[in-house]
């Protein structure tokens, strides 16, 4: 297998540069389960990795809102689907509180041992799920992400604006179109189109007598596919609730979402195809 650049890079820096630093390192671990409705999906997350203080830390002088959390983070990630396993590395890096940037790359086998795997598509991606009712196949591909982030806060209200760049590259056949369907951005694409995900939350941050974290708000996302027109438009209310309460010792974290969608190929709102996810997280550190 040919390894790009991107890939040599976020190895360098996770297995290299990050472990002679080690001394002053955290270890973090975080798990994570997450289910949805419209589309229909389900994964299981894990991540292991260094985090790492930049400037110095505390101690260099460098303090403040805008720095307290300045950090650069390397390490593995896996993320396993009913069609999918994803395993790769993952570098992330926070300059100042206000903006951010994760890279990550994986290498991804598709199964279907439980019905949902490998769907190769004919030309225009047409029959894409869930007007698909084909075979599914294994297949081996790769997975790049690049995701900035840039964020605010003012007062009890909290903003994110995250755009994501993905691309997923799978092991094609003689005679195949170029096309499949890729399940997380659940949409048709060829293997060379870049998915361009654009996702923006405000939240209000909810009062209460403990220190847990509330927050309740909205999230717009929308998405297009390089050399198409917008595909997806999605409104959201959202709700967030964190707590060191629950495990002893962890950052327990959950999610709901429930919306629908303005523009999508294949769900209404007005026919009943209400977009719903719960995630929910668990985080240690040393």
């Amino acid at each position: 297998m040919k390894i790009s650049p991107v890939f040599r890079l976020v190895l360098i820096v996770a297995f290299l540069v990050v472990p002679l630093a080690v001394a002053s390192a955290q270890i973090v671990l975080s798990q994570n389960l997450a289910a949805s409705v419209f589309p229909v999906g389900a994964s299981a997350g894990t991540r292991v990795f260094y985090s790492l203080p930049l400037y110095g830390g505390p101690e260099a002088g460098l303090t403040g809102v805008l720095w307290d959390n300045a950090r650069v983070e390397a390490g593995i990630n896996n993320q396993l689907t009913p069609a999918f396993d994803d395993l790769g590395v993952e570098l992330f890096v926070e300059p100042i509180a206000v903006m951010d940037l994760r890279v990550r790359f994986a290498r991804r086998w598709v199964y279907d041992t439980l019905g949902f795997g490998f769907i190769p598509l004919p030309e225009g991606g047409v029959s894409a799920p869930p007007a698909y009712d084909g075979d599914t196949f294994s297949r081996n591909g790769t997975v790049l992400e690049i995701t900035p982030r840039v964020k605010a806060a003012a007062g009890p209200f909290v903003f994110l604006n995250a755009l994501m760049f993905r691309q997923v590259r799978m092991d094609l056949r003689e005679g195949e179109s170029g096309w499949f369907y890729e399940p997380v951005s659940d949409e048709p694409v060829r293997s060379d189109d870049w998915i361009i995900q654009n996702g923006t939350i405000l939240l209000y941050t909810i009062p209460t007598a403990t220190d847990d974290q509330v927050l309740a708000g909205l999230d717009n996302t929308l998405l297009w596919v390089t050399g198409d027109e917008l595909r997806r438009w999605r409104i959201s209310g959202m709700f967030v609730w964190a707590t060191q309460r629950v495990v002893p010792g962890a950052e327990f974290s959950l999610a709901v979402l429930v919306g629908g969608y303005p523009r999508h190929r294949a769900y209404r709102l007005e026919s009943g195809e209400v977009y719903a996810a719960l995630q929910t997280g668990l985080t240690w550190r040393w």
